[in-house]
């Protein structure tokens, strides 16, 4: 609860008190998911920096970072790229990282996970669509062209990989 509400000084004093910063409530999230899902970026520093783990799964599979990437909060996905947050992870709606960024037409996300080394071409299993395919289908013409701007700059940088050696 001092998580997701981001009651800094009452956190503090739980993980002095030695509180379990893995600690599930019913649905198996932990604090930094509640953290995470209510935008309370310091919140989650703080837990992270007391050694929450960035992959816990909550009752529906999410990962931190999906719960991030679905609110589209920039500080909460930075923070936890930082802490080697994994950019392929799934749910078990076979969502992941970046197919949430697509559909969600969140540009930052979209850049910040392609830098990150997000697979960009990487289809949802459950329906086979890539992101060029839902930016097609959902008519967003900006996110069809970060897609292909991003799939040029690495076919470029491959192509110099290939070029050099």
């Amino acid at each position: 609860m001092a998580a997701q509400e981001g009651h800094l000084e009452c956190i503090r004093t739980l993980l002095e008190a030695k509180a379990d910063v893995q600690q599930r409530r019913n649905d198996y999230a932990t604090a930094l998911h509640g953290a995470v899902r209510n935008k309370q970026h310091e919140a989650a520093r703080v837990l992270l920096e007391a050694g929450a783990d960035v992959e816990e799964r909550s009752e529906t599979y999410d990962t931190t970072l999906l719960l991030a990437v679905f609110s589209g909060h920039m500080p909460s996905v930075r923070l936890l790229l930082a802490y080697k947050a994994d950019v392929e992870a799934e749910n078990s709606q076979g969502e992941f990282p970046f197919s949430v960024a697509v559909h969600n037409g969140d540009l930052a996300c979209i850049d910040v996970l392609a830098t990150s080394k997000a697979n960009i071409s990487r289809a949802v299993a459950a329906s086979g669509m890539t992101g060029l395919h839902v930016a097609v289908l959902r008519n967003s013409s900006d996110v069809l062209y970060e897609l292909l701007e991003l799939r040029y700059v690495l076919a470029c940088v491959f192509a110099c990989v290939s070029w050099v050696r």
